[in-house]
């Protein structure tokens, strides 16, 4: 086990990570797990990567990767998974691993970091919101694996359970966002921001108004260029679930 690399590696990428053992998470989990080709999920671990402040993107910048592939971030968060699985001689000794984030995996992420400890039940934003880094913290990779897990994949691990909305009286998130789909009272109106989205002249093409008025975490705001980039797969997302609700609406007035 290459410790000592492994903690360059994340250091490197502004990453964070955890592991936990599949037999602590939920029935449901488990059975997602299942679903996914894993035999006997409960006998491994999961492996939870994720980015912390701009640092990551600050690593993709100095990647080709940032222009040659497609998802620049999928590109680089499975390179570093790989990188991890070699590190940890899961290939080399043959031991049982399997890569589930990005792909077209169900993984319950935000329940992942709940369990960790890094974030908390929803939070306005619709987000998990991390203690430390706020919204400004972001799921990677996952993959699962066989075997021991590593002491160094504590790192970030928090007890403080205690959500930082709990104790925010002002709530800007909420005012700061012109669509309304933002309130302390309601979940996260994904359908109402997705709608606004996609007019012309939409002030959110950049970045989230209510992301950035959060208090929580503000010195690890993303630059400018990363918002932009994560903004537009946001919306080219919003838009592909927008159109899935459309014809699914289609289809049932045709019933």
């Amino acid at each position: 086990m290459d410790n000592k690399g492994i903690n360059e590696l994340l250091k490197t990428h502004g990453l964070i990570a955890g592991a936990i053992a599949v037999e602590e998470c939920s029935l449901s989990i488990q059975t997602q797990l299942h679903a996914t080709g894993i035999e006997h999920p409960q006998h491994g671990s999961l492996a939870v990567i994720a980015n912390a402040g701009p640092g990551f993107w600050g690593a993709l910048e100095k990647s080709p990767l940032l222009h040659n592939a497609e998802n620049p971030i999928d590109a680089l968060s499975l390179n570093v998974a790989l990188q991890l699985i070699d590190m940890m001689q899961l290939r080399a000794s043959q031991t049982h691993h399997k890569i589930l984030y990005p792909s077209t995996h169900n993984i319950p992420l935000m329940q992942l970091g709940n369990l960790l400890g890094w974030t908390h039940a929803s939070s306005p934003l619709g987000l998990g919101l991390h203690h430390e880094y706020g919204p400004w913290f972001a799921y990677r990779c996952v993959f699962y694996f066989e075997g021991a897990i590593p002491a160094i994949f504590q790192v970030g691990k928090t007890n403080d359970m205690t959500s930082p909305c709990l104790s925010c009286k002002d709530t800007p998130c909420v005012s700061a966002c012109p669509t309304q789909a933002v309130s302390s009272i309601a979940d996260f109106d994904i359908k109402r921001c997705s709608d606004y989205q996609q007019l012309e002249n939409t002030t959110c093409a950049q970045s989230c108004h209510a992301r950035n008025a959060c208090p929580v975490g503000a010195t690890y705001r993303y630059s400018l260029a990363q918002q932009a980039h994560h903004t537009e797969f946001a919306i080219a997302g919003l838009k592909r679930w927008l159109d899935t609700q459309t014809e699914l609406g289609s289809g049932l007035k045709d019933n």
